[in-house]
């Protein structure tokens, strides 16, 4: 199943191993869950990480997320919600094909 995961969803899951946004990330690590990202999200993403998620033992983990990310160019922008950085989700997704955009929104 493919799908894009938005940033609250990484950084939630932080907040307790048996809360959905913890089991899509280990999902994702098992390749259970095709997970997309553009570049520009990508990094983002990581940064976000590294300034919001404290536990150590969990960033390794989004590390390990990260590396079975499969990026995707996004060749045209699309405005579907007011809010641009939601937009970028939408882009991704749709590069994707994917069938899900999971988001805590």
């Amino acid at each position: 199943m493919k799908v894009v995961i938005d940033t609250n969803v990484l950084i939630n899951g932080s907040a307790d191993e048996s809360s959905a946004a913890y089991r899509i990330v280990r999902e994702v690590i098992a390749g259970r869950l095709e997970a997309f990202a553009s570049h520009r999200t990508l990094q983002e993403n990581r940064q976000l990480v590294r300034q919001t998620v404290k536990d150590g033992e969990y960033r390794e983990l989004l590390e390990e997320f990260f590396r079975q990310l499969r990026i995707v160019k996004i060749y045209k922008p699309l405005r579907v919600v007011s809010d641009r950085e939601d937009n970028k989700l939408f882009e991704s997704a749709r590069a994707a094909g994917a069938e899900y955009l999971l988001t805590e929104d």
